[in-house]
C-alpha cells in the first residue's frame, strides 16, 4: 500500500489553504499505523491505496527513507530555532514508530 501525504498550509496571497510537499510513501502492511503517525506529524492524507504516481520521475519513499528526511534536517541543524522543538517532536514520533518494527 502507498499513502500520499502533504502539508496543508494557509496561503495569505490566495486567501485559501493549499497543499505543499506532497510525498508518496510505501507503507506495506503498516498503513493503519502510519496513518496515525502522519496525523501526529501534522500531515494530511490525500490518498491510500495500491496506485502508482503519474510520473515515473516521482520518488516513492519507504517509511525509513521518509523518516530519514526529518532526521537529516535535525542532524544538520537546518531548521530555525523556533521550529527546533517541533522537529524534535516529529523525530521522536518517527523514532518510536520505527522502533516498533
Amino acid at each position: 500500500m502507498k499513502v500520499l501525504v502533504a502539508r496543508k498550509e494557509y496561503v495569505y496571497y490566495y486567501l485559501e489553504y493549499m497543499y505543499s510537499n506532497v510525498q508518496y510513501i510505501e507503507t506495506g502492511d503498516r498503513t493503519s499505523e502510519f496513518k496515525q503517525v502522519a496525523h501526529a506529524l501534522d500531515l494530511e492524507i490525500l490518498a491510500i491505496g495500491d496506485f502508482e504516481p503519474k510520473s515515473s520521475n516521482t520518488k516513492v519513499f519507504s517509511i525509513e527513507e521518509f523518516a530519514s528526511l526529518y532526521f537529516e534536517i535535525r542532524d544538520r541543524k537546518q531548521v530555525l530555532d523556533d521550529e527546533q522543538e517541533h522537529l524534535e517532536e516529529y523525530c521522536n514520533i518517527l523514532e518510536d514508530f520505527l522502533s516498533k518494527n
